[in-house]
């Protein structure tokens, strides 16, 4: 142990270079709001980058969208055209369990879907 005792000097106290009502009234509620902002903020940023990479996706892939369309529609005209020109086949359908696959009907496009409820 020294066999001296000194007390503080009187001065400024450490404020990196700053005036205390500076330190005060400004930086220390800086840093204060700092985690209270980030909760704010974060999300808020999330969700403008989110934005823009969603709307860089759709002007990349507009043109392809545009193809799947016209094609989904040429599809359609050529189903109704076919539709009309073979609507005497409907009076011909007869009453199915649906378990039964005695008969498989080889005109038959679909999907065949699955809903599992978890």
């Amino acid at each position: 142990m020294p066999e001296t005792c000194s007390a503080p000097s009187g001065q400024t106290p450490f404020s990196f270079g700053l005036d205390p009502w500076t330190l005060a009234y400004v930086v220390v509620p800086i840093i204060a709001f700092t985690p209270i902002a980030s909760y704010i903020m974060f999300p808020l940023l999330m969700k403008g980058i989110g934005s823009l990479l969603g709307w860089y996706l759709r002007k990349k892939t507009e043109g392809r969208r545009a193809q799947l369309l016209e094609l989904k529609t040429a599809e359609q005209q050529s189903f109704k055209n076919t539709q009309k020109s073979s609507s005497s086949g409907k009076n011909n359908v007869q009453a199915q369990a649906s378990g039964s696959s005695e008969k498989k009907d080889s005109q038959w496009i679909g999907v065949v879907g699955f809903f599992h409820p978890f």
